[in-house]
């Protein structure tokens, strides 16, 4: 079975596992050129809850130079499937993950350390996706990685 899931298929099981006082943990970013950091912070995310929903921005939103992404959105789903500290992949079209943070309510929001220094400027995107996981109840938090 795939872990790549499309946004119903999240929203139904986000509800259902919700019931049972499960907590739904989610980390966002573009996840191009995975490295040992990458893979510390979604243990250190996982440890936060039950199941870890990783998604990934999509490749017509990322904007951190020419012929980037390294790796196509795709590859990057299917590597990040593979990992068995993740416990499903999501492709999301937006620019940020506010959209998706509205609609899961995650328990928690999980960023890494370099983030730090965003996390108070105003009209980032940062700053806007604390304050959606927040308005709903969930937490923000950073790893150390």
């Amino acid at each position: 079975m795939s872990k790549i899931k499309t946004i119903n298929y999240l929203l139904e099981f986000s509800e259902k596992v919700k019931k049972q006082k499960k907590k739904i943990v989610l980390c966002h970013g573009n996840f191009d050129l995975i490295h040992l950091g990458h893979i510390n912070h979604f243990k250190e995310a996982k440890k936060l809850g039950d199941y870890l929903i990783v998604s990934i921005t999509s490749d017509k939103n990322i904007k951190k130079g020419i012929d980037r992404p390294f790796f196509k959105q795709r590859q990057r789903l299917e590597f990040l499937s593979h990992l068995a500290i993740i416990d499903f992949v999501y492709l999301d079209d937006n620019i940020t993950a506010s959209n998706l943070i509205s609609k899961l309510k995650p328990d928690f929001y999980v960023k890494g350390n370099d983030y730090r220094k965003f996390i108070n400027k105003k009209n980032t995107n940062l700053y806007i996706e604390k304050k959606q996981v927040e308005k709903f109840g969930g937490k923000f938090v950073l790893t150390n990685e």
